[in-house]
């Protein structure tokens, strides 16, 4: 039977359609790039990614991520380079790679060379690889990340007072003092260890990549923990526009039970009848 013209508008990549309508990730997915059946489709594609390869030095880039790209597989996940990787062998085809568009063209089975299922499945890995690598290094904060850690941490280290061992979170006016048994900020992750949790999340974007930075106020009191915090928002250390509802996270205090107990609290205190150390 001949097939209607129209068919091939009509001819849907449903792992595609999966990740731009249904929340797929594209790390997920078996295969999600088109159908290119030319060498030209390829390069339209890249061009489309940010890449012209009629471009040296681009070009030069974008072979150096494959490259970088088989040598981070081999080194994170196979055998050869980490004892608990999988038992593989990057297959030969990949070391006589000279053009990043044959890369796209044996992900999708329509490489001009004689290649197997297997040698398709290695090329969309690793091109989901080398998209997070690129990514990556595309990311201005990566780039400017000491700069940017500075100027957070200023911030913070401004209200913080120690005391020959003492350490204490201060306002500006001295009028409230918290003391802390520390503070500790996080050190700058490896650029190995960003693309392999990157690897691993499904919002596969240095966006979501939350704990680049991280702080930490440990205090002698659960209480305390909330004092820290409002001093933290009344001094516009913090903007609370900022705070997105999905990273607010609190497994140290039931707020709910707090809130109840504290208006008991704060009428008691209002006789005169608690002390502030009692508070």
């Amino acid at each position: 039977m001949r097939r209607a013209e129209f068919y091939d508008s009509f001819n849907f990549n449903w792992e595609t359609l999966d990740i731009m309508a249904s929340g797929t990730s594209s790390l997920d997915a078996k295969n999600y790039l088109s159908n290119f059946k030319t060498r030209e489709e390829a390069l339209n594609f890249l061009e489309g990614y940010g890449y012209n390869l009629d471009d040296p030095i681009q070009n030069a880039e974008m072979f150096g991520n494959f490259q970088e790209a088989i040598q981070f597989i081999k080194k994170y996940f196979l055998k050869e380079g980490n004892p608990d990787g999988l038992d593989l062998t990057v297959p030969n085809v990949f070391y006589s790679i000279t053009d990043v568009a044959e890369l796209l063209l044996i992900a999708t089975g329509n490489s001009e060379n004689e290649i197997t299922v297997e040698d398709s499945y290695w090329a969309s890995i690793l091109l989901k690889v080398m998209h997070t690598i690129l990514h990556l290094d595309k990311d201005l904060r990566y780039r400017y990340f000491s700069t940017i850690q500075t100027q957070i941490f200023d911030r913070f280290y401004k209200y913080l007072v120690r005391e020959g061992d003492d350490l204490f979170l201060e306002t500006e006016d001295k009028k409230v003092r918290i003391p802390l048994v520390d503070f500790e900020t996080k050190s700058k992750k490896t650029r190995e260890s960003i693309i392999i949790k990157l690897l691993h999340k499904k919002e596969n974007v240095a966006e979501e990549l939350f704990d680049r930075i991280g702080i930490r106020f440990i205090t002698f009191k659960k209480v305390d923990c909330l004092r820290v915090l409002k001093i933290l928002d009344q001094n516009y250390t913090i903007t609370v526009n900022n705070i997105k509802p999905s990273r607010s996270q609190n497994s140290l205090i039931d707020l709910e039970c707090f809130k109840k107990d504290y208006l008991k609290i704060v009428k008691e205190s209002m006789k005169g009848q608690l002390s502030e150390e009692d508070f």
